[in-house]
């Protein structure tokens, strides 16, 4: 039988070494508040487009070369980004102690998300990201061997510099591990925009 694939969604990666040392350091210059789901984050406090976080050192650079791979990203997927282009208008600290966890979400609202990885500690990286063609009305037999075709998920594991960017719709999760250390990363989500209010 002939097959054939007519959605398929992808995770744009990138290894972004360059901005880890100044990113590291808005870690230490923030006050990070715990949340319910047992990580600090600055979800609350930090929307790019309006916060002074943005003038500290680096920040500028950092969105633009991020702005810069997501253009990257749609332009891979076939869209044409002559006149649109994506910006950002959110972007947070996220810190991870052992055993915390970040249920199963997308970000509705947005065109595209994202995260850069900042430090990542042995035994803390995977990101799952659940198949979006998955529904309950799926065979119940069990799977001889696991493709993008019946995977219910799929676990990626980033390096520290690494970025994702994904389309915001696309569910995913981080699951409790246990490790040494905080798992710091910086998330963000983009709007598309006419080049001429950019």
């Amino acid at each position: 039988m002939e097959l054939h694939s007519p959605f398929v969604t992808n995770i744009g990666v990138q290894h972004l070494p360059s901005h880890l040392y100044s990113t590291a350091k808005w870690f230490d210059t923030n006050n990070l508040k715990p949340s319910g789901n047992g990580f600090d984050t600055t979800l609350n406090e930090y929307y790019s487009n309006e916060s002074v976080f943005l003038n500290e050192c680096g920040v500028g650079e950092f969105v633009s070369d991020i702005e810069e791979k997501a253009k990257e990203f749609l332009e891979q997927l076939g869209y044409m980004t002559d006149d649109w282009v994506p910006k950002i208008h959110r972007l947070w600290l996220n810190s991870m102690p052992s055993g915390s966890h970040h249920p199963r979400h997308a970000h509705y609202g947005s065109c595209l998300s994202g995260t850069y990885y900042v430090e990542i500690p042995k035994g803390s990286n995977e990101i799952v990201f659940i198949n979006p063609n998955q529904k309950d009305c799926k065979p119940n037999i069990p799977i001889k061997n696991y493709t993008v075709s019946n995977s219910d998920s799929w676990t990626m594991y980033p390096k520290e510099g690494d970025l994702f960017i994904w389309l915001s719709d696309l569910s995913h999760a981080i699951p409790a591990l246990t490790f040494e250390g905080l798992r710091k990363s910086i998330a963000f989500d983009f709007t598309l925009k006419k080049k001429q209010n950019v």
